[in-house]
């Protein structure tokens, strides 16, 4: 794949639309902290990984992968962040935590251990030449994504989308909601995981990975439809005005017939780039 940054931030988007947080002021803390160190790590780690795969016995390229391999990445990375919070939940103050963890989820630290070496040395091996061109390139390259990060919250779809979910969160403030009632809490969560589900498929240019950028889609897709349903039931419940209750479903539509629209423009895309195979 050739967008790793995208697949990166599609993953933290999946984590900011989930509504998972870890239960008690402490365990999150831990979180936190552990998460810095390992972000942190990662960073180093990519950085290095990025060197030595701009050397020349690293030019192959990857398959692309279409619409329905990132839904079965996406699914298999759903499974593990969800095994992965249950085992911090459970042992976020046992003194061995990280090993625990790491041997329940099956990594292999002497392996990576070893890749790392691996990467470090082969870094290493560069002239100063060498090294100051492919950093120039890397400073290139994060500066180009940084922008490219801002362009969706340009986008008219995610405007909308996000412009929506802060209204709906107004009416059901303004409505009195029960506490425990879950009609209202699951239009508000679902109008923002729609939010993030297009952010993610946004983010960047989708047509950079089109099969990515379709199946984060369909993620958005099925969030407002949910939210959709959702408005029935407050509107019946709640005794919402025609008005508000005419205005709701209106935007609501907007943004699904929005996606609906994008999805088969990337669709015509991938056909046009790969054929009838895949997409």
């Amino acid at each position: 794949m050739d967008d790793t940054g995208g697949a990166w931030r599609g993953s933290l988007a999946d984590a900011t639309g989930s509504g998972r947080v870890a239960d008690g002021g402490k365990a999150n803390a831990k979180w936190q902290a552990d998460g810095g160190f390992f972000f942190n790590s990662l960073c180093g780690r990519v950085r290095a990984t990025l060197i030595v795969l701009r050397m020349p016995d690293h030019q192959d390229p990857e398959p692309v992968w279409d619409e329905y391999q990132w839904e079965r990445f996406m699914r298999e990375q759903d499974e593990k962040t969800e095994r992965y919070m249950e085992l911090l939940d459970k042992y976020i103050d046992h003194p061995d935590r990280d090993e625990i963890i790491g041997r329940e989820m099956g990594w292999d630290f002497d392996s990576e251990n070893d890749e790392d070496e691996t990467v470090w040395d082969e870094a290493e091996e560069l002239s100063e030449e060498e090294m100051e061109g492919i950093l120039g390139n890397l400073e290139e390259e994060e500066a180009a994504d940084e922008e490219e990060e801002e362009e969706f919250e340009s986008h008219p779809l995610y405007n909308a989308s996000f412009s929506l979910t802060i209204w709906i969160e107004e009416l059901v403030e303004s409505l009195g909601v029960r506490a425990g009632d879950p009609a209202p809490i699951k239009l508000s969560t679902q109008a923002s995981i729609t939010s993030a589900k297009l952010a993610a498929a946004l983010n960047g240019n989708p047509s950079n990975e089109i099969g990515m950028g379709i199946a984060y889609l369909k993620r958005a897709l099925k969030a407002v439809s949910l939210a959709l349903e959702a408005a029935l039931v407050v509107q019946e419940e709640y005794g919402l005005d025609i008005k508000r209750a005419a205005l709701l479903r209106h935007r609501l539509f907007h943004v699904r017939d929005g996606i609906i629209s994008l999805m088969g423009e990337l669709r015509c895309e991938w056909r046009r780039r790969y054929g009838q195979g895949n997409g």
